[in-house]
């Protein structure tokens, strides 16, 4: 396993739903936005991977929320390659 690639936001007004929490849609806006800043900080960011014709695509998700999220709330993603795939394990 390797070592765990962190990223830190804060959940964007724009974001919550008629709850007041964040949507589903905007969790994976961040999964996305870790994934390419994980690829930048290896040498791959997106004019790299726009050359070698690459781009992320989410295959297979399962979600569990303990805990929504709410707007102004700061959060982190934790991101870990498990050989050969690349997961994100968590945030909190």
């Amino acid at each position: 396993m390797s070592k765990p690639f962190t990223k830190t936001f804060q959940v964007r007004w724009s974001e919550d739903n008629a709850l007041g929490q964040m949507d589903l849609a905007g969790y994976f806006r961040y999964v996305i936005e870790t994934a390419w800043d994980w690829g930048t900080s290896k040498g791959l960011g997106t004019e790299e991977s726009a050359q070698l014709g690459l781009a992320w695509v989410i295959r297979e998700t399962e979600v569990r929320i303990f805990k929504h999220l709410n707007p102004n709330e700061k959060f982190q993603f934790y991101l870990v390659i498990l050989q050969p795939v690349l997961r994100l394990v968590c945030w909190r």
